[in-house]
């Protein structure tokens, strides 16, 4: 799938709205990059950050089921890239840090089951592991 077919193929959000493939990407590759630089902090409330972090996989999981729909079976490449990125950026998630602290979080598919690996973000999931033992 090339930049046009990225651009002009358009996805129906959730809350009704539509935005095209590209749109949805680049948020995608946005938010990981956000997390590389540890942009994703925690703020004043401490679950921010996460629940911050919780958002930025429902957009991948939104991403996939888009790609999901169109008849091309092979996964972009901006796609594969933002993805190795944020696999770069991040661990898996052993402890299970996040359906610890949502039972109905998901944990597929792959980014559902990996966390920061350093920055802030990092130190709170941490600190969340501690507290849900």
């Amino acid at each position: 799938m090339d930049l046009k077919e990225l651009s002009t193929t358009s996805v129906k959000l959730p809350d009704g709205q539509e935005s095209s493939l590209l749109e949805l990407l680049d948020d995608w590759a946005g938010r990981v990059l956000k997390l590389e630089e540890g942009a994703q902090t925690t703020g004043a409330d401490e679950l921010a950050g996460i629940r911050e972090f919780v958002a930025s996989l429902q957009v991948r999981d939104r991403l996939e089921q888009a790609l999901s729909d169109e008849a091309e079976s092979s996964v972009p490449a901006l796609v594969k890239a933002a993805d190795a990125l944020y696999s770069a950026y991040t661990l898996r998630d052993d402890h299970k840090v996040l359906s610890k602290m949502d039972s109905g979080a998901p944990t597929e598919p792959w980014w559902w089951g990996r966390i920061p690996a350093g920055g802030p973000l990092a130190a709170e999931f941490s600190r969340q592991a501690r507290k849900l033992r």
